[in-house]
């Protein structure tokens, strides 16, 4: 009997084992870029498509979530003739995600991906099962430390059905209370869901038992390796664990070396290393080495001995080897310094073209670094340190960092001191940066011309002396939001529909919604709720805003004032109105300031506006 079954099935019918993965896999490649790799290839009994990966097979195993780890809610909504508890579950969080978001791409086509059977839990799935809605989605983030970027739930990223002319979100047709039986994709998943036996689930494509195997049948092309084994080098003459091949690999120019990279040979390798760091005799054991790796990679000594730039064997007298690891500084001799440089500059070239894309947060995500940089460029903290005229580290927590261009650093300083510059200043009175043109000029530039580099987030006025007014982008765009609306509220009595469809064009991005837009100004508009995701808008009372206006300034120009502000029982008297008294507050920045204190506290003191 073979050590695992290899079955079909789709990965929508997969539930997650925990609630949070991270976007890099452990030897640093990017998860997103892993999906991008991922190909089709016609389905067979019933499916479209399956999914071709550059990673092993996920294993998987029919589990049932213990009753205190269930969530209720989402069991009770469970799909008529599924068990509530019991699905078909994965440890292999991050290639899960990876598989349901190329679904997704093919969506409402039936996908399959081929998996690997587990038959029992040894304890690892109950020990490392943290999932808050029984499996059915997880937080993305760059560490569990960190907030989430996003919440990935394959229900919500595909597009409704139709079901009798009316087209239902996905998410609805899959509750028990459903009024109509799923058809197509959706019965394919929740027949798959109730499937409780491993033989209920299609046998996997028989593949190539060995790759002489494939080069009998033609020429190898890099898609036409097992799912297994990634991308071939298809234009080498000989197979990947040859001594040729190994030779040709290292005399390759630098970023064609980064481009071979091989998931498979770096997981041996790292399995190696981790053996030798354990094991201080140089003896390597790998068990596994012939069901996992010796098909596509060969006999294990012959491997290592193809990888004399990380291994070195040493012969026995009873014809048994050990192997140690190659020291760097005896790698670097034998290395070619003008391969070196062309490396580092791929490096730095691939580390610009991340920083610069729009929106960039800093945080480095080299997916190949540890296999193509690392042996000749060390770690990446290192090398761009290094690099003190190309970037800026920004220290983190513990080992977290950030990286910058060094303009862009210095750029996200400058950004800084005129947000606070913004905050201290009178509105529409003339605006400057103290010794801008020593401390950031020669770099960035004149700040009228810097500020015009980022009209999303300024807008500036010219005075005729050539001194400038400077006001956030966001401030403007709400002021022209609330004359619209005001105007359309003008001599109505009663809450109306309001119309202005080009809302999301012109507003939305900065804005956000526009019934979040109006609800954020209690103090000007009334939102009720009408029918299903309609609402109607009235004028705020103007009776309500002026008397808290009066009482707070009324306290404001007292010459005793010492910055606090005390409206006796604002939460019951205004608060349903005009929300928590510091939003209020900070509604009006031409008549006071909201300076924030140590914790929740805060302090205000009256602007004067100078002409």
């Amino acid at each position: 009997m073979p050590i695992y079954e290899e079955k079909l099935i789709s990965p929508l019918a997969i539930r997650f084992t925990q609630d949070h993965i991270r976007t890099t896999f452990r030897d640093a490649r990017c998860v997103d870029a892993a999906i991008d790799e991922i190909e089709t290839m016609p389905g067979i009994d019933g499916y479209d498509l399956i999914l071709k990966v550059p990673f092993p097979n996920i294993e998987i195993l029919r589990w049932c979530i213990p009753r205190e780890s269930a969530d209720i809610e989402a069991e009770t909504n469970c799909p008529s003739g599924v068990r509530p508890r019991e699905h078909w579950f994965t440890l292999d969080n991050r290639r899960l995600y990876c598989l349901q978001s190329a679904a997704v791409k093919h969506w409402p086509a039936k996908v399959a991906a081929v998996v690997e059977i587990l038959y029992a839990d040894s304890g690892s799935v109950r020990k490392k099962f943290d999932s808050i809605d029984c499996g059915w989605s997880v937080n993305v983030g760059h560490s569990y430390e960190d907030p989430p970027l996003f919440r990935w739930d394959w229900k919500q990223k595909v597009e409704p059905l139709e079901v009798d002319g009316e087209s239902v979100p996905v998410a609805r047709l899959l509750q028990a209370s459903a009024a109509t039986e799923p058809t197509g994709v959706l019965a394919l998943l929740l027949l798959e869901d109730r499937k409780r036996m491993v033989s209920q689930l299609l046998d996997a494509p028989a593949r190539p038992s060995s790759l002489v195997a494939q080069i009998s049948q033609g020429p190898i092309s890099a898609g036409s390796a097992s799912s297994n084994a990634g991308p071939l080098a298809s234009e080498l003459p000989f197979t990947r664990f040859s001594p040729e091949a190994s030779e040709a690999r290292r005399s390759e120019a630098a970023k064609q070396l980064v481009d071979n990279y091989d998931p498979v040979v770096a997981n041996a390798v790292r399995e190696i290393k981790e053996q030798l760091n354990k094991e201080s005799d140089g003896c390597v054991n790998l068990p596994h080495w012939e069901d996992r790796y010796e098909k596509t990679l060969g006999p294990l000594r012959q491997f290592i001995a193809s990888r004399p730039d990380k291994f070195t064997i040493v012969p026995e007298a009873d014809g048994s080897f050990k192997v140690v690891k190659t020291r760097r500084r005896d790698k670097h001799k034998s290395s070619d310094e003008s391969s070196t440089n062309t490396l580092a500059a791929h490096a730095v070239a691939e580390l610009e073209e991340q920083l610069s894309k729009p929106g960039h947060d800093g945080r480095l995500n080299v997916a190949r670094w540890n296999e193509a940089y690392e042996e000749s460029l060390g770690p990446l903290r290192s090398f761009v340190k290094n690099l003190p005229e190309k970037f800026t580290v920004i220290p983190g927590e513990g080992r977290h960092f950030r990286v910058v261009k060094k303009a862009d650093g210095l750029g996200m300083y400058a950004l800084r001191e005129i947000e606070e510059q913004l905050d201290r200043q009178a509105i529409h009175s003339r605006f400057q940066v103290p010794q801008w043109s020593e401390r950031y000029e020669p770099t960035l530039g004149p700040l009228r011309a810097f500020l015009a580099n980022y009209p999303e987030k300024f807008a500036v006025r010219d005075f005729a002396d050539g001194d400038i007014s400077v006001l956030r982008t966001r401030d403007l765009l709400a002021q022209r939001a609330i004359a619209e609306v005001e105007t359309q509220l003008v001599g109505t009595g009663h809450p109306i529909r309001l119309h202005m469809p080009h809302w999301n064009d012109t507003f939305a991005a900065t804005l956000g919604t526009l019934r979040g837009f109006l609800e954020s100004r209690p103090d000007k508009f009334s939102v009720t709720l009408w029918q299903e995701r309609q609402f109607l808008v009235s004028r705020c009372s103007d009776d309500f805003t002026q008397q808290a206006l009066r009482e707070i300034m009324k306290q404001v120009n007292d010459p005793r004032f010492d910055g606090r502000i005390r409206v006796p029982q604002w939460n019951e008297r205004f608060r349903d109105r005009l929300g928590p008294m510091r939003a209020f507050l900070e509604k009006w920045p031409d008549m006071m300031r909201v300076i924030p204190g140590d914790g929740g506290k805060f302090f205000v003191e009256s602007v004067v506006v100078m002409q």
